[in-house]
């Protein structure tokens, strides 16, 4: 019996030696707040606002100014004649055709469909596209 006081008073006091001894403790990293992901803000895409309606003078020898408009589908082109010449305006490909416009005479053009127009003065052979969105 006394063998097994001795095995037990043994047991008892490697327990409690392995439990007095200090056990190393990992050091604890400090917690770092989440830090949001912040994506770049790309600035919206401004389309530039298409008028609905274009004036155009008409210059003679000078032709059209400006020289190319962009109209909105329904929009119309008024000609307004600023020399000293007679002019008349046609729609290349139709019918298209203004009366004969003295100094000073406007006219106007609506477009009804979206497409690429040209426009000429007759009289003096110059041109005018005309962007239908």
């Amino acid at each position: 019996m006394k063998i097994i006081h001795a095995i037990l008073l043994t047991m008892v006091l490697l327990f409690v030696a392995a439990c007095a001894k200090p056990q190393p403790v990992e050091p604890v990293a400090p917690v770092q707040p989440e830090q949001p992901i912040v994506e770049p803000v790309q600035p919206p895409v401004v389309q530039p606002v298409t008028p609905s309606g274009a004036d155009v003078q008409v210059l003679g020898r000078g032709g059209f100014e400006p020289s190319d408009v962009k109209i909105a589908v329904g929009g119309t082109v008024t000609f307004k004649v600023m020399d000293k010449s007679n002019h008349k305006i046609s729609q290349i490909g139709s019918d298209i055709t203004s009366p004969l416009l003295k100094p000073g005479d406007t006219y106007e053009r609506t477009f009804s469909e979206a497409g690429t127009y040209e426009v000429l003065d007759v009289v003096f052979g110059k041109k005018l596209k005309v962007t239908v969105e």
